[in-house]
């Protein structure tokens, strides 16, 4: 059996992006994004993130 990727949604990143904020004011309140992040590619962010 192959298995087969299924492409995300456009604009997934743009709403998945701020639960991973929430959650991470939850978990690790005194995580702060570092500047080299600032103007990644959302992909990018969302992967460190998580």
């Amino acid at each position: 059996m192959a298995l087969e990727m299924i492409p995300d949604r456009p604009g997934r990143e743009a709403v998945f992006e701020p639960l991973l904020d929430e959650l991470l004011a939850l978990f690790s309140p005194d995580w702060v994004q570092s500047e080299r992040m600032v103007g990644e590619h959302q992909h990018h962010r969302c992967e460190v993130k998580r």
